[in-house]
């Protein structure tokens, strides 16, 4: 990881999280172990990877099918799973990647952090999806 310490932008998948909420049994542990075994992270592991190489933001993505990227709050978790795990002590240098983000990435001497653009309105909003519903 030497050519990658103090990178401005760390994009990492982050397929499983555990959430005991979600149904998930057996353990943060468990689901790790068994994430790895299949070639994949959890946001912690993306979290410290992140923390290792000194990366001044994290960019997740590749998550399960089972976590849809409108739900905000969803996502938010995991992204405040990584966070924790990086050991970030401002907030927003974890970002929840979704379809057609647009992340400018700005020069250090400007002075200005990662930080995606904001979404424009969606049909799908959090608020309004629900992935049990029937289609219309």
């Amino acid at each position: 990881m030497p050519l990658a310490r103090g990178a401005d932008l760390l994009v990492h998948e982050a397929t499983n999280a555990y959430l005991p909420t979600w149904g998930d049994r057996g353990g943060a542990a468990n689901l790790e172990r068994l994430t790895v075994q299949h070639g994949h992270s959890t946001p912690q592991m993306a979290g410290r990877a992140a923390r290792a190489m000194a990366a001044g933001t994290l960019l997740l993505n590749h998550f399960s099918q089972r976590y849809h990227p409108h739900q905000k709050g969803l996502m938010g978790t995991i992204a405040r799973m990584a966070h924790g795990a990086a050991g970030y002590e401002e907030e927003g240098r974890v970002i929840a990647a979704y379809d057609c983000l647009t992340l400018p990435i700005y020069q250090p001497d400007r002075g200005k952090r990662i930080a995606p653009f904001e979404r424009r309105a969606d049909p799908l909003a959090a608020d309004q999806y629900d992935p049990t519903a029937a289609p219309d």
